[in-house]
């Protein structure tokens, strides 16, 4: 295991940092957390490629996403637009920009020209105006529920 389990649920190195691990990687569920890893193995089965992921274990305002890399701005503005069509939230993500394609190419076995890094917002509790919409039973709660759109995304894209 490249990252370590925390207390928390949380994988990661220490606070904030993590190691990006390949979906390629003979042990890459275990460096997944718990909370989040269905929505994971979703985007996989659908071919995505994801870079990054977290369940919202940690902050004041933990926030349940996870970032897939794409092969181009057209493929990065097409997945938002499906995933706007089942009311799911996702924004460019340029925390990874400083990634060279040859590294993007390296980690997931790909010959890109180009990459683009796409944030599906699992659970953002800014978006909601409820009482304990920090509790992990409502991340828990729009984790399932997106997973369960993702899995949507798959009838609707054939």
């Amino acid at each position: 295991m490249y990252n370590k389990r925390h207390s928390d649920g949380s994988i990661k190195i220490d606070d904030g940092v993590n190691i990006v691990v390949s979906p390629y990687f003979a042990n890459f569920y275990d460096e997944i957390e718990d909370g989040i890893k269905e929505t994971v193995q979703v985007l996989l089965e659908l071919g995505y490629l994801t870079i990054s992921s977290c369940q919202g274990t940690h902050g004041e305002y933990p926030v349940a996403n996870v970032v897939v890399v794409v092969d181009s701005s057209t493929s990065a503005k097409k997945l938002m637009f499906d995933l706007s069509q089942l009311r799911i939230i996702s924004t460019i993500d340029h925390s990874f920009d400083h990634f060279g394609i040859e590294e993007i190419n390296k980690l997931f076995l790909r010959q890109y020209t180009d990459y683009k890094c796409v944030m599906i917002w699992v659970y953002n509790p800014n978006q909601f105006t409820f009482p304990f919409n920090n509790s992990w039973l409502v991340r828990s709660y729009f984790i399932k529920r997106t997973t369960s759109r993702l899995k949507k995304l798959k009838k609707y894209l054939s």
